[in-house]
């Protein structure tokens, strides 16, 4: 039996790594933030910039000189267990950002019970200090074949 088209797209649904996440928030969360009723329009909403880094997409250095940032795999593990593993550079420039990939990709690594060779990293430009919400706000980002969608929402 054939199934129905809307479980076919659902089919499609996937995890999106963290430059996608980032990328996709920094396209479509300010709109969705002017079009919703309930939020404060005021708020203003500082999502870093991101570069994927990958097998036949080296590290194309977008952001102004002297820029500091980290570098971490592009995977979807906490963040807190990457930084553990010694996976994560932070507050490093062009230079540093270089040196540290070199000699992580292609590489073996473990994290947990997990190992595999490291293909993927992002590198991602580091914020000013901003001020904490009182209230945060939760985000959702799915990604189908037919586009992307965030969610976002009061969290729980």
């Amino acid at each position: 039996a054939k199934r129905p088209p809307s479980r076919l797209a659902a089919m499609a649904v996937r995890e999106v790594s963290l430059h996608d996440a980032l990328r996709i928030t920094r396209e479509h969360l300010p709109g969705f933030l002017r079009s919703t009723a309930g939020i404060d329009q005021a708020a203003s909403v500082d999502i870093p910039e991101s570069v994927p880094v990958g097998p036949g997409l080296p590290l194309v250095w977008s952001f102004a000189a002297g820029t500091r940032c980290s570098v971490r795999p592009d995977h979807l593990l906490p963040p807190d267990t990457l930084l553990g593993a010694g996976l994560v550079a932070q507050g490093v420039e062009e230079a540093a950002a270089r040196a540290w990939l070199s000699e992580r990709e292609g590489k073996e690594a473990t994290v947990g019970d997990l190992t595999g060779a490291l293909t993927n990293f992002v590198v991602i430009k580091a914020l000013q200090a901003v001020e904490q919400p009182s209230e945060p706000i939760a985000l959702a980002l799915r990604s189908t074949r037919e586009g992307e969608e965030l969610v976002c929402g009061q969290s729980t």
